[in-house]
């Protein structure tokens, strides 16, 4: 019987079940203005606005040219999401464990003019459901089971348009039906329901599920059947309405076969439901029998409908996915051809993503409820991950749920007391609420908080005393506690000032107040009895100061360098007095001169409105005076005088990377050029990684900052901001500090840096490179260049990612290797991105792949072939580089 399951109906529903009401039904016209439900003509169904279960996005209608608003009253209006990459509709109340068909309807009609439909993904819950395609329209249906007394559908930019949706249906389900959903795994449908020979479709109330079915009636090769008889509907494991089942289609002769097929992708797991019921009386020298093949193999054998009683013959096991092709012929036992009443495919998906812990997830949402944030934080907190919350690091262990594990609102305009449902977030390790405007005291439910080890609430305005059950833990070496910047708050050692304290102070001040004007009179003639004696004594004044004595008053350096040391005249000299300006940074002006033995070199000049300044000014020259390497530019001398102070480098004729990847440029680098210039910085940043002593982070490390000279060699620049660890440290904790677009998100939540934040930035030039594009890329919405890629290897489409000037000049080979290895430095976790070292060595056996002649004449193929180790390498946790 292969892979096939006969079900034979052994249960009568009465037609009592036709009249089910609509309890538990969720029917959403999305983008309806106002707050009135309407009930929908062809179906009785109401229909309600989505504010209820939305706030983001915008209400739209369609465009009235498209001809789509005379089928249905809600195909009229749709809402679409310019802002945020993630937006959710939570679908409430529901009851925890229940079964639910959640169906989601996409009808574009051109409602922003463009033409264009836009491709987005859609998410239930924490799960990936399905890519809805740039098509007209769309729908998609998937049955699941509720986690909790909610659920959430989310809408997912990809950076190919603006995502919309037109209709969100949800019907509750008996959980006896469609027996192959559980709690880890969902079935979402292929294709349409079919309901063989009808024209038009059927759904609610004759499916009481409200399951749309679909006619299918090829008049050419099949013919109709129908009876008006009542037949016996499917059993409880499909419940298939007996009036979906009263019509069928057959062949013409029995010599005819019946066949269709089921459209699919290798490697899905695609279960087939197949419903059958005679409806004709046979007589004794009749038979209907029939096989069923898939692709010409035989799958079920001797088939024979039942009369007037519903029989489902489905897969066992799912098929391998791909296109399916299945065939009903009649036996040579049957006088009576093959007929088909109703039809199904499924795939099946697993629930494999973790959630966030749901009173982590709850503590969360009142904590954003509680400040209103700005931010947007909508969907689960910590799932997917390309897509956690903005200023939240969750946990990534094998426990069945994701922890919040960091909090950081640091800068966030808080204001009002610090809220009481942080306590609840019982996993927070590191929280961060500086830089706010929180006033009261602070709470003592923080020390619930057990596994706790940094709070910083420095620089706002909380009063009273420090609990003291959080000094003693700070005396801790395990516990940091910062209150630095809270003027008005008592510790230990700024004890509370009593009423007695107070009216102390208070006497102290009248007695500053008489003592103060009477003490300065007498300093005043006291001064002047002194200049007086110094003028008629002949004693010399500051203006008569020798050299080393303004020496002496400077502040010492402790500036140790090899290099030459230039006065502000000879830079003066080099510059030709500021004549060339070739650059400017947050340092200040960058002049282009010549030293006396000839030279070119690059003058950097700290500006005195510079963000930058002497601390940035003396960590650059510190560093470039103790590094040499063929790849990090070198520091020909430097200027420190009271006044000026200035960093003479090589000159690198050709500019700065991004100059040279921008669309002004007129000469486009080749592809053996890119990875060329990628392995050289990747041996810079090694250099500085794992052969300094102690190593050195440069911590902004970015396309403006690679130089290349005459020969295109690249050389990695700008150490202002570069950070040297000392005694082996794991990391250093500092101000967070950057170029945005290239900032380590680990390193921007926790303020903790090490090599790997210049291990993704890096990973942000290497997709520069390959792409022509910026780290944040413009349109309609800005895109981050990672998820832009990550949009399109989904889908294997790597043409679109690789710069379009390079005009498929390039080995496909060394492009998705090159690719993997630029994903792998931008991952979102520190943890999962590989040293330096490793990049180095593997952008040499990306540049050895490299076809020294030509693009392979197999380049298709090559393509997928690569596209699909590499699909296997990124998203199946198979990656060689994170060691």
């Amino acid at each position: 019987m292969g892979l096939w399951v006969l079900v034979i109906c052994i249960l009568a529903t009465t037609s009592a079940s036709q009249g089910q009401s609509m309890t538990g039904f969720i029917s959403i016209d999305c983008g309806l203005e106002g707050d009135s439900n309407y009930t929908d003509s062809a179906t009785n169904i109401i229909y309600s606005p989505d504010a209820l279960y939305i706030d983001t996005g915008e209400n739209r209608r369609v465009s009235p040219e498209t001809n789509v608003t005379g089928f249905f009253e809600f195909y009229k209006t749709l809402r679409s999401f310019s802002k945020g990459m993630r937006n959710c509709y939570t679908l409430r109340p529901l009851v925890k464990g229940r079964k639910y068909l959640v169906r989601a309807v996409f009808q574009y009609g051109n409602f922003d003019g463009r033409d264009s439909p836009p491709t987005f993904d859609v998410y239930l819950d924490v799960h990936f459901w399905q890519t809805v395609p740039p098509k007209k329209f769309s729908r998609l249906e998937i049955i699941a089971i509720s986690p909790g007394e909610s659920m959430q559908v989310c809408l997912v930019n990809k950076g190919l348009g603006t995502p919309y949706i037109t209709v969100l249906e949800l019907r509750t389900l008996l959980d006896s039906i469609y027996p192959l959903v559980n709690t880890s795994q969902a079935l979402v449908l292929r294709g349409d329901r079919t309901d063989h020979g009808i024209n038009g479709s059927r759904r609610y109330p004759q499916d009481p599920y409200d399951r749309i079915w679909f006619g299918l009636w090829n008049s050419e090769d099949w013919l109709p059947k129908s009876t008006n008889e009542t037949i016996e509907p499917g059993t409880k494991d499909f419940m298939v309405p007996g009036s979906i089942l009263s019509t069928a289609v057959t062949t013409p002769n029995v010599s005819e076969s019946i066949n269709f097929t089921v459209a699919g992708i290798l490697g899905e797991k695609i279960y087939v439901f197949m419903y059958f019921a005679e409806l004709q009386q046979l007589e004794r020298n009749e038979t209907r029998e029939f096989n069923v093949y898939a692709n010409n193999s035989l799958w079920f054998r001797q088939f024979r409908p039942k009369y007037l009683s519903a029989v489902t013959l489905f897969t066992n096991s799912p098929g391998a996915g791909g296109t399916t092709t299945y065939s009903l012929k009649a036996t040579g036992n049957s006088t009576l051809p093959p007929m088909i009443n109703a039809f199904e495919s499924h795939i099946l998906v697993q629930l494999s993503a973790l959630p966030t812990q749901e009173n982590d997830t709850k503590a969360i949402t009142k904590i954003r409820d509680f400040y209103k944030l700005k931010k947007h934080w909508v969907g689960d907190p910590c799932e997917p991950q390309n897509l956690t919350w903005e200023g939240l690091i969750c946990s990534n262990d094998d426990s069945q749920y994701h922890r919040i594990v960091a909090l950081n609102l640091s800068h966030a305009e808080l204001g009002g007391e610090i809220s009481p449902y942080i306590s609840e977030l019982s996993a927070l390790v590191s929280l961060d609420l500086s830089n706010n405007n929180l006033t009261g005291e602070i709470p003592s439910d923080l020390i619930k908080l057990s596994q706790l080890q940094a709070l910083n609430l420095s620089n706002n305005n909380l009063t009273g005393q420090v609990p003291p059950i959080l000094e003693e833990k700070s005396q801790n070496k395990t516990f940091s506690l910062r209150t630095d910047g809270n003027t008005d708050l008592c510790t230990k050692v700024h004890p509370c000032e009593t009423k007695e304290t107070k009216e102390t102070k208070k006497t102290k001040k009248v007695i500053v107040l008489i003592a103060v004007p009477v003490g300065a009179i007498f300093v005043i003639l006291f001064v002047l009895v002194i200049l007086l004696w110094r003028i008629r004594r002949g004693k010399k004044t500051i203006h008569d100061a020798t050299p080393e004595d303004l020496q002496s008053r400077r502040p010492p350096e402790n500036l140790h360098s090899e290099s030459n040391q230039f006065t502000f005249a000879e830079i003066v000299d080099i510059t030709k007095n500021f004549q060339n300006q070739i650059g400017k940074g947050g340092f200040g002006i960058v002049y282009h001169g010549y030293l006396r033995n000839g030279i070119e070199a690059a003058v950097k000049m700290l500006s005195k409105t510079s963000s930058q300044g002497p601390k940035e000014f003396k960590a650059e020259a510190q560093i470039l005076t103790r590094v040499h390497h063929k790849n990090l530019v070198s520091l020909l001398g430097y200027c420190n005088d009271q006044h000026n102070l200035a960093l003479v480098y090589e000159f690198m004729v050709q500019g700065n990377l991004r100059n040279h990847l921008s669309d002004h440029t007129i000469n486009h680098l080749s592809w053996s050029n890119r990875i060329r210039i990628a392995l050289e910085v990747a041996q810079g940043l090694d250099y500085l990684h794992s052969f300094c002593k102690p190593p050195i982070v440069h911590r902004d490390v970015k396309s403006t900052n690679i130089l290349l000279n005459s020969n295109m060699e690249a050389k990695l620049a700008d150490f202002g901001l570069s950070r040297l660890f000392h005694d082996d440290s794991a990391y250093v904790s500092t101000v967070v500090a950057g170029t945005p677009g290239y900032l380590d998100p680990e390193y921007y939540q926790t303020s903790k840096l090490n090599e790997k934040s210049d291990i993704y930035s890096f990973g942000i030039v290497m997709l520069e490179l390959i792409t022509g594009k910026s780290p944040i890329i413009d349109g309609l919405e800005k895109i981050f260049i990672v998820s832009w890629v990550q949009s399109r290897i989904e889908k294997g489409d790597i043409f679109q990612i690789v710069d379009q000037r390079l005009q498929g000049e390039y080995d496909i080979n060394s492009v998705w290797k090159y690719i993997e290895i630029a994903l792998s430095c931008a991952s979102h976790y520190s943890t999962q991105r590989p040293s330096m070292s490793d990049v180095v060595m593997r952008l040499k056996e990306c540049q050895s792949s490299i076809s020294s002649n030509e693009i392979p004449r197999n380049y298709e193929d090559s393509a997928q072939s690569s596209a699909a180790m590499f699909h296997d390498s990124l998203f199946h946790g198979t990656n060689p580089l994170v060691r």
